[in-house]
């Protein structure tokens, strides 16, 4: 796992200058951090993220989406479309492996209220995408946001991020209602 962190942070530091997002979402069980990068002149959105669950093992993810509006109007839907790196290293198995997820995002920031934002994203590795121990990854979150200043939001969110492994393991790292931060610079 720490190799995978190392390629990930070499991967990332010539955007370092692009950093634009830090997110904190927690449950009693896992906690989830998070970095976002949002190259709009390329129209790419990039991230990395961290879940550790206290009984259950971590999850390191990279993603990059291609982003865009999906409808126009008043208050247009944007979208994101492309994938994750992902490797998950569960505690209590002696088993672990990533995958390539593709998948994506959408968002929706509600017009007569504009301080509320619905996101959600869903991102799927079947097993001819996984590598190790893994047969599938699924993650998918659904986030209602309120923007209580400029450059901050909390949420609610609903998120599940299981694995399933050789020989039919099942792990689910996380699973049910967070509530997080985010915080923009």
């Amino acid at each position: 796992m720490r190799v995978f962190l190392v390629l990930a942070g070499l991967l990332l530091l010539p955007f370092s200058s692009y950093s634009e997002s830090f997110e904190i979402s927690a449950n009693n069980d896992a906690v989830k951090f998070g970095f976002g990068w949002n190259l709009r002149q390329q129209r790419l959105a990039m991230d990395t993220s961290w879940l550790h669950n206290k009984d259950r093992g971590d999850v390191v993810a990279l993603g990059i989406n291609v982003t865009g509006f999906a409808t126009s109007g008043q208050s247009p839907i944007e979208a994101g479309l492309g994938g994750k790196i992902v490797y998950a290293n569960p505690d209590n198995l002696s088993l672990d492996g990533g995958g390539l997820a593709p998948g994506g995002f959408l968002s929706y920031n509600f017009p007569n209220s504009n301080r509320f934002t619905l996101y959600g994203h869903l991102y799927y590795a079947p097993d001819i995408l996984s590598f190790g121990d893994n047969d599938s990854y699924t993650e998918y979150d659904l986030r209602l946001y309120y923007l209580v200043i400029d450059d901050a939001e909390l949420f609610l969110g609903v998120r599940k991020i299981r694995v399933k492994y050789d020989g039919n393991p099942k792990v689910n790292f996380d699973s049910g209602l967070n509530v997080g931060l985010k915080i923009r610079f």
